[in-house]
């Protein structure tokens, strides 16, 4: 079924409520500050966590 235009529409993966909480703090954020300072603190958390286990991965190896 196609939406009609002006209805937006986002998907998500099922079972992805992660995905789902952060599209929906993006779109309040739009109207509230506090939210995107708090969305920004934790991208920048989750890219430092990706880093670590990225250079861990480049030294010790997929298969350990």
């Amino acid at each position: 079924m196609h939406m009609p235009r002006s209805v937006p529409v986002a998907t998500v993966a099922i079972n992805n409520s992660t995905n789902t909480a952060l599209l929906a703090i993006r779109m309040l954020g739009i109207s509230n500050t506090d939210l995107v300072s708090r969305m920004s603190q934790y991208q920048k958390d989750i890219r430092e966590e990706n880093m670590v286990k990225g250079k861990k991965l480049e030294q010790q190896g997929w298969e350990s």
